[in-house]
């Protein structure tokens, strides 16, 4: 797995992973909020009984002090990649005031154009290293 870390200047962590082959997370602790934005393969989400899946252009939102396991799913043929985005409490109702409940338990969402293009404006611009 590769990854990338970069820190903002409004304190927004981003954290951008490839990975070559499917990997299970267990019992991880999410100390910030977290939003992971799905680029290839899928993100499974494993909570208790509960699982959920997020897609290709979906956003995962994990609120702060949630511990869960994750799997992250290679597609045939491609890498596993997402954007994951550690963002201060203090900002989330600004971003997502028309999700409100999102924010209470993890919830995966359709992120449309608008989002899209805002999350997009928080990467940086180099590429990453291809997996081993």
């Amino acid at each position: 797995m590769r990854e990338r870390a970069m820190m903002t200047s409004n304190s927004i962590k981003v954290i951008t992973l490839v990975q070559a082959s499917t990997g299970t997370f267990p019992k991880l602790y999410v100390p910030e909020t977290l939003l992971v934005w799905v680029a290839t393969g899928t993100k499974r989400l494993i909570e208790g009984d509960k699982e959920q899946l997020a897609h290709p252009g979906q956003l995962l939102v994990v609120p702060a002090g949630y511990q869960m396991s994750f799997e992250n799913r290679v597609p045939s043929g491609a890498d596993y990649r997402a954007h994951c985005f550690l963002f201060p409490d203090a900002l989330l109702p600004q971003v997502f005031s028309a999700h409100g409940d999102a924010l209470s338990s993890p919830t995966v969402l359709d992120c449309g154009p608008p989002m899209q293009a805002c999350l997009q404006s928080l990467l940086p611009d180099a590429g990453l290293p291809e997996t081993i």
